[in-house]
């Protein structure tokens, strides 16, 4: 494949140049399909850490628990999960402050 050859990034359809692409040594050509910069926004939006009142706004089902019966709650879907055959690989981590 020409490096000057344009390719239409999946995620923004703008076309770039192939240097403009992560590469990835499983893909037919060599790099992925998705620009660097969008990429890099998937990385970090992957990344970002919920807290349990962010969780609760963007599902309904949660709103209205304390965190504990989220925290539960979520470790209820986690079991379900891994008895459907997925695998968790994570951290959930809750802190809860006490003002005084």
């Amino acid at each position: 494949m020409n490096p000057d050859e344009l390719i239409t990034c999946k995620s923004c359809g703008q076309p770039k140049p192939l240097a403009e692409y992560p590469s990835h040594p499983r893909s037919k050509s060599g790099h992925l399909s998705i620009c660097k910069v969008c990429h890099g926004k998937r990385i970090s939006a992957g990344h970002s850490v919920k807290s349990p009142s962010d969780i609760q706004v963007s599902n309904p089902k949660f709103a209205g628990l304390t965190p504990r019966e989220l925290i539960s709650s979520l470790r209820e879907i986690i079991t379900e999960l891994k008895c459907r055959g997925y695998h968790y690989k994570g951290e959930l981590s809750y802190l809860h402050k006490i003002k005084l």
